[in-house]
């Protein structure tokens, strides 16, 4: 009696310190431990940035640009017949400084040039010299295709739907990402529960095997109930072993794919057992037309809109307007040619456009093929996520009427195994009706938990479907 109490306190230290050293991990934690180790989530970031950059180029500008142009140009005898010289030689530089004015599509600045002209006359010894200055404002204003950067913000606003439809393709990757790993912790929950109930069975074949023996002991029963006691527990212990194998596989895989920190200690934490009765309310037709799939095709429309109003404007012959303003010099010295200055203006029209507009015609044509494909995606896809949430409210509520019939069956079940030992203790009963019953109850609430994981895995996936799975926020996996 001594040892037995010393073994009953060594168990039971040896219980509770497990249990103030075990780990309990919701799934929440694990989902969050996934966002922080899964690479492809950085991936996906990093390809969001960038698109957003390309969109944000379309339509910026840079407040000021400038150019120098330094030029040399040599006449020869015939070239330089106009101004009656041998040859005449020509240095210079032009310097330009101009500013976009705003999205109206115009440009405005100032340009200044300068150059030295060296003309060797006709039967003259003298070389001429002639210096050059100007200084003057400008003003560029596209009049009809590009006016007011038409053609760039219709890009800038089908790039915006681009960045948009990237975000939302991002976010479905990573959400099947994290079903992925959810439905790894269910069948985590799954096995855990399957080995918490063979540990019991193993407990109780343990006590049924104890108290026929001290029985046989005192010839109350045969010896053949010893074996039969013995063997149930064997078998119990056999279906233990390969459970825990099974747990611990699964949690090394989990934590070789991605080191979240998992050992023999790590406990799942959720309610397995919970029924969710208004499932099929949150996954109804109406649902799908806010899911981020059909958003996609959506945006995808909305975009192949504005390019058919681009490539529209591109049709159009380009009108631009030119207006200078200024003063130039022309000077046999270089000081008389910084003070000599005289006004000068300027006005014209650049017309330009294509006679063949077929480069167009067939972008507009390609287009136009794209909307049809989407509108066709669009139906198929309603057509698709249709059939698949009919699926799943169908194995939902399979599942969950199996789970409530089940319910009753392993009641039954625990109920005669109590009664089949009773009536043994009774002497009336035999040992294997005790043991028939008792692998009958496992067997009942071993179907319970199997559909109960099939359940969870439907569920989980019934709400990645409608995008209620998780609420994915951006900061959430950057």
């Amino acid at each position: 009696m001594k040892n037995f109490k010393i073994l009953f306190f060594i168990f039971f230290y040896s219980s509770s310190l497990f249990q103030l050293t075990a780990e309990n991990i919701t799934l929440n934690d694990f989902i969050e431990r996934v966002i922080e180790k899964h690479p492809q989530l950085k991936v996906y970031t990093l390809a969001e940035e960038a698109s957003k950059a390309r969109t944000e180029g379309i339509i910026a500008q840079d407040k000021w640009l400038y150019s120098i142009k330094p030029f040399a140009n040599y006449f020869g005898e015939t070239a330089a017949s106009q101004y009656k010289s041998d040859s005449s030689t020509i240095y210079g530089t032009d310097f330009t400084f101009s500013t976009p004015l705003g999205l109206s599509g115009g440009e405005s600045g100032i340009t200044a040039s300068t150059s030295a002209e060296f003309h060797n006359p006709i039967s003259m010894e003298q070389q001429e010299e002639l210096y050059r200055q100007g200084v003057s404002a400008f003003y560029r204003q596209s009049l009809l295709r590009n006016r007011g950067m038409k053609e760039q913000k219709l890009l800038y606003e089908a790039s915006g739907r681009d960045l948009e439809i990237a975000y939302l393709g991002n976010t479905e990757l990573v959400e099947k990402i994290l079903l992925e790993f959810s439905l790894d912790f269910v069948e985590w929950v799954y096995l855990d529960e399957v080995t918490a109930l063979l540990r019991e069975r193993v407990a109780f074949s343990g006590d049924l095997l104890k108290q026929v023996e001290l029985r046989f002991k005192n010839n109350l029963v045969d010896e053949i109930d010893v074996l039969r006691s013995r063997e149930s527990l064997l078998n119990s212990r056999q279906a233990l072993s390969q459970a825990e194998y099974q747990l611990e596989r699964l949690r090394n895989s989990l934590e070789d794919r991605l080191d979240l920190g998992l050992d023999s200690s790590s406990k799942p934490v959720f309610d397995f057992y919970a029924i969710d009765p208004e499932i099929e309310n949150k996954i109804t037709g109406e649902s799908l037309l806010s899911t981020r799939a059909f958003n996609i095709i959506e945006l995808e429309k909305e975009k192949l809109a504005l390019l058919r109003r681009r490539l529209s404007y591109l049709k159009d012959p380009a009108l631009d307007l030119n207006v200078s303003i200024g003063a130039s010099s022309k000077e046999i010295t270089w000081p008389d040619s910084l003070s000599g200055m005289t006004p000068t203006a300027s006005v014209s029209l650049a017309f330009s456009g294509a006679l063949n507009k077929k480069t167009v015609d067939l972008q507009i044509e390609e287009n136009s093929l794209l909307e049809e494909k989407n509108s066709a995606d669009r139906e198929n896809l309603l057509f698709r996520l249709d059939s698949l949430r009919n699926s799943l409210v169908t194995q939902l509520n399979q599942d969950r009427n199996y789970i409530i019939n089940q319910n009753e069956l392993a009641a039954i079940a625990k109920q005669k195994t109590e009664e089949e030992r009773k009536y043994y203790n009774q002497g009336r009963g035999q040992l294997i009706y005790i043991t028939q019953s008792l692998d009958n109850e496992t067997l009942q609430q071993i179907k319970i938990l199997e559909k109960l994981f099939s359940y969870h895995k439907t569920r989980f996936q019934a709400m990645e479907l409608t995008d209620s799975f998780s609420s994915i926020d951006k900061k959430a996996w950057r």
